[in-house]
């Protein structure tokens, strides 16, 4: 029997205008009404979570920053993890050298590095954006970064991700989170850690969960867990490593629904 269901933010939960399509919504409360615990695990801040959650109308538990934080739906912070400054420091230092826009996460607080197109992402991210222009240099042990996020051109990420790697080996980990978006992590921190941290606490088996995304950065969560869905417009690399491809998430609860004996009432149509 599946006891919980996994769920990324955008590309995959949040529609384009970062709404949670109505159908969805009705089969998530449907699955929760049903006993499912419901998880949100995303590359965005908690505070992001909380507020798509709001509007879900129901309590979730939730993976933050690709894993950086797993907290239950009763509050409990199970894991929490940030940078060794002086390797924050590194990579950002390599990161001025690419066109892209740079964000640095500390906890909840996201800071920008300089004022290029800062409108355009407060606006995108829902994020309230502290500009600190000399934040590299502020990095310490009361101010280290969990997250390292640069927008920008795709070629541009990979190229910057290259040199990262190239230059700092099996010290951080890399994904890309949105079609331009590329964060940079700590060193193990992943979805798939955060759900696994989740599971552990909750006494769940990889397949009593079900997780469904529809980036890079959800690979390590659908290597977690024995249901996993990829997004039908996901690349093809990502399709290929989820044991089933549907439209939506509500396609997904509804083939929950039919493994654990249940029938979702289709009030709406399956996208």
């Amino acid at each position: 029997m599946i006891k919980m269901f996994v769920s990324d933010l955008d590309g995959t939960l949040l529609t384009d205008e970062k709404k949670i399509d109505p159908a969805d919504r009705e089969a998530l409360l449907f699955l929760a009404q049903k006993g499912i615990q419901i998880c949100i695990a995303s590359g965005r801040i908690d505070r992001d979570i909380k507020w798509v959650i709001e509007e879900l109308g129901h309590q979730c538990h939730r993976v933050s920053q690709n894993g950086g934080f797993v907290i239950t739906r009763e509050e409990q912070l199970l894991h929490a993890c940030d940078f060794d400054p002086e390797m924050a420091r590194k990579l950002c230092e390599t990161g001025k050298e690419f066109d892209a826009i740079s964000l640095v996460s500390v906890g909840d607080d996201v800071y920008l590095t300089k004022k290029t197109a800062y409108k355009e992402i407060e606006e995108a991210h829902k994020e309230q954006i502290k500009e600190e222009p000399n934040l590299i240099n502020l990095f310490s042990d009361q101010l280290k970064p969990t997250k390292l996020t640069y927008i920008g051109e795709m070629e541009t990420l990979k190229q910057l991700q290259q040199k990262v790697h190239e230059l700092y080996p099996e010290q951080f980990d890399s994904f890309v989170s949105f079609s331009d978006c590329l964060d940079l992590m700590p060193l193990h921190v992943s979805k798939g850690d955060g759900v696994s941290r989740l599971m552990d606490n909750l006494g769940l088996s990889p397949d009593e969960v079900a997780c469904i995304g529809d980036s890079y950065n959800d690979l390590p969560m659908f290597e977690a867990v024995t249901h996993s869905f990829a997004m039908g417009h996901a690349d093809e690399p990502i399709k290929e490593k989820a044991a089933h491809t549907v439209k939506s998430v509500r396609e997904a609860a509804e083939w929950v629904a039919l493994q654990n004996g249940w029938q979702l009432t289709p009030s709406y149509p399956s996208k």
